[in-house]
């Protein structure tokens, strides 16, 4: 898939301003780093057909993200995807979601853990987090 084809995601230097939910992440390749929360966004895109072990299926049309931005681009390189993404609160961290990629110069995707168990619930599997 390539998320490089979306149009348009709004002023990033004006949403960065706006705001200041710092997102952290652990990384096996970069360890931990800050970026700073923007939005989250949907993005549809073509069905794309795969083939598992000899059955048919089709990837999900539509999925949501996190958008983050580091103005130092260093949030995240390959190697750390699949990282987890949190935010702090009063002393606590709070998963929010698993890198995916860097889309552009500065810009980050995660998925966001709600969309996992959302996923797995809507296909009757059982979600516990463990803490």
């Amino acid at each position: 898939m390539n998320f490089r084809s979306i149009s348009h995601i709004g002023d990033i230097t004006e949403n960065r301003q706006a705001s200041r939910t710092f997102v952290y992440k652990s990384g096996q390749k970069t360890g931990h780093t800050k970026g700073v929360y923007i939005n989250n966004i949907n993005i549809t895109y073509s069905e794309v057909p795969v083939q598992i072990c000899g059955d048919g299926y089709t990837i999900c049309q539509e999925s949501s993200y996190i958008l983050i931005f580091d103005s130092r681009n260093l949030f995240a390189m390959p190697g750390d995807s699949g990282s987890l993404c949190y935010i702090e609160v009063e002393g606590s961290i709070i998963g929010v979601g698993l890198l995916v990629e860097k889309i552009c110069d500065r810009l980050f995707f995660a998925i966001p853990l709600v969309s996992i168990t959302e996923y797995f619930e809507r296909n009757n599997y059982f979600v516990e987090w463990l803490v």
